[in-house]
């Protein structure tokens, strides 16, 4: 959430410059999936994981349209708060497919489920995942989730990242 100042309106492709690494990738390798266990199971060593929400979390997406209309700190923390609390995130195994020297980027997708016709009420929130917190057992803990982009009203997929 440092960077928040360096968003950058109106694009609907993500050109990611940090470091990525996941068992030996380390360019971008994307796979997909209803959650991050699901996307993981598509691809073991992927370092962007694009986790689809079709069924909707209403707070998930008015905290990601707050967050868009007036970047703040607090709003981030608030989108990073409801990613750990949507259920997306949720993985057995997740110590075992992750060491904490690796950092992947998990892209959820709420625009699915929403009325195209409609603005500014949803979009994709673009989260870098560094899993360093293995006393809570697979769980994303709040120091391990860092938002990094968020594009409202686009559903980010696999030809987006660039």
């Amino acid at each position: 959430t440092a960077y928040t100042s360096g968003f950058t309106a109106g694009s609907d492709t993500f050109d990611y410059n940090g470091s990525l690494s996941h068992d030996t990738n380390t360019s971008i390798v994307i796979a997909t999936g209803a959650s991050l266990q699901a996307a993981v199971a598509s691809d073991a060593d992927a370092t962007v994981y694009v986790v689809v929400d079709s069924d909707g979390d209403v707070n998930f997406e008015s905290d990601l349209d707050l967050f868009a209309d007036g970047v703040s700190n607090s709003r981030a923390n608030a989108l990073e708060t409801r990613a750990q609390n949507s259920g997306l995130l949720s993985y057995s195994g997740l110590d075992a497919a992750f060491s904490n020297s690796e950092a992947v980027l998990i892209a959820i997708d709420l625009q699915t489920n929403e009325d195209v016709n409609t603005a500014n009420n949803s979009g994709t929130a673009v989260f870098r995942f560094t899993n360093t917190d293995t006393g809570s057992v697979d769980t994303v803990s709040s120091g391990e989730l860092e938002l990094v982009g968020v594009f409202q009203d686009v559903g980010l997929g696999i030809a987006d990242f660039v």
